[in-house]
């Protein structure tokens, strides 16, 4: 649903994509089910060739549906990858796009899948800001959600947030003062190609990048 509310009229719907991977459990009936919640991004690789995540038995949340005999499940986050719920990009239409409403999804997901599988024990797993999404959804939803794995997840939001750089800049600096210096020099200057064309040209031939959308700066949240 485009907007999550018992009362509201708008009842708009729009396809979510999502992936699954039934290799290590029963494919009609489970008792866990692993969900990898979406974050600032698509979910589908950029190459083809590559696997999900959640068919990749390097990732651990893998590997822990193998030992478990647990179902895979991939969100894609509204508005990201082929999530797209409106025409366009309006700032009109961007009032839909907020942790409220893709936690509303989650739990719109999984009430859907318990319809086809019956009520399997899910786990909710995020990393960043998709694990506090993983967590926001399991404190609200408890009766949908036995638990939730979130690695570096931000649970206080704070505006012009510095904490992080700082703590990374201290680790660089306990090595070398020197070495710190020139990581903040390199960042503003990669920071700076990343305004024009021609910048982000000779970035991608400077660090040999395949990935076919750099020329959107979006793709790679500069702003």
């Amino acid at each position: 649903l485009l907007f999550h509310n018992r009362s509201a009229k708008l009842k708009t719907r729009f396809f979510q994509l999502y992936y699954y991977n039934f290799k290590y459990s029963n494919h009609t009936r489970f008792k866990y089910a692993f969900l990898l919640v979406g974050g600032e991004g698509p979910i589908r690789p950029f190459d083809e060739a590559r696997k999900p995540h959640i068919a990749n038995e390097g990732n651990i949340v893998v590997q822990w549906a193998k030992q478990f005999g647990a179902a895979l499940f991939a969100l894609e986050h509204r508005f990201y990858g082929e999530s797209r719920p409106t025409a366009d990009m309006s700032v009109e239409n961007l009032k839909y796009l907020n942790s409220q409403q893709a936690i509303e999804d989650i739990a719109y997901f999984i009430k859907q899948m318990n319809r086809r599988y019956g009520d399997p024990i899910w786990i909710a797993f995020g990393a960043s800001y998709s694990g506090s999404l993983a967590l926001w959804a399991r404190q609200k939803y408890p009766e949908l959600i036995a638990g939730a794995v979130a690695s570096s997840a931000p649970m206080e939001i704070t505006l012009d947030f510095w904490g992080l750089k700082d703590g990374i800049g201290d680790v660089f600096r306990a090595h070398s003062e020197t070495c710190a210096e020139n990581i903040e020099k390199a960042f503003a200057e990669m920071s700076d190609l990343m305004k024009t064309g021609k910048g982000r040209e000779k970035l991608q031939q400077l660090l040999a990048l395949v990935l076919s959308p750099f020329q959107n700066p979006c793709s790679f949240g500069v702003h």
